[in-house]
């Protein structure tokens, strides 16, 4: 809404009609005011709304994080919608498409030879187990994989 002044200069004194102040929503409107003469003077206009201001936001966390949003923490992908004040008092619309990338998991067998050590993620392993270890994928995200190692055993080999 709009305050609108409607006052008289001129003429004579002693003026009615729609002398005031008026809280009007957008619209075309027409007020006129008679002197003590009864000379009468009118005035058309429009006001228009102006266009809200939106705007698109992306966001992207992993499992377990939180985004600030809205005063809130959030935790799941959807999308969130916040009306804020823009400059001059019109409406500004936020849009936040929020999207939460889980954690990637996996799991993989391999076999090391009896006496031998292996390679896992920097430790050297050299018992059949269940290892499983917290790395970062390509996406910034925890990666949780387990190798589940074997021994094999057999007999030496000779060479002739």
């Amino acid at each position: 809404s709009t305050t609108i002044t409607v006052a008289a200069s001129g003429g004579t004194p002693g003026y009615t009609g729609d002398v005031g102040v008026y809280l009007v929503p957008a619209g075309n409107y027409s007020f006129s005011i008679t002197d003590a003469n009864g000379c009468t003077d009118s005035v058309q206009f429009g006001i228009t709304q102006p266009v809200q201001i939106q705007s698109q936001l992306n966001g992207s966390i992993c499992t377990g994080e939180s985004y600030p949003f809205k005063g809130q923490q959030l935790t799941t992908s959807g999308s969130y919608v916040d009306t804020l004040t823009a400059q001059g008092g019109c409406d500004s619309i936020v849009t936040l498409t929020l999207t939460v990338t889980p954690a990637l998991t996996g799991t993989f067998s391999d076999a090391v030879c009896d006496g031998y050590s292996y390679l896992f993620n920097n430790q050297q392993l050299t018992q059949a187990g269940a290892y499983t270890d917290t790395m970062q994928s390509i996406t910034g995200c925890d990666s949780i994989v387990t190798l589940l190692l074997y021994t094999k055993y057999g007999e030496a080999l000779a060479v002739d």
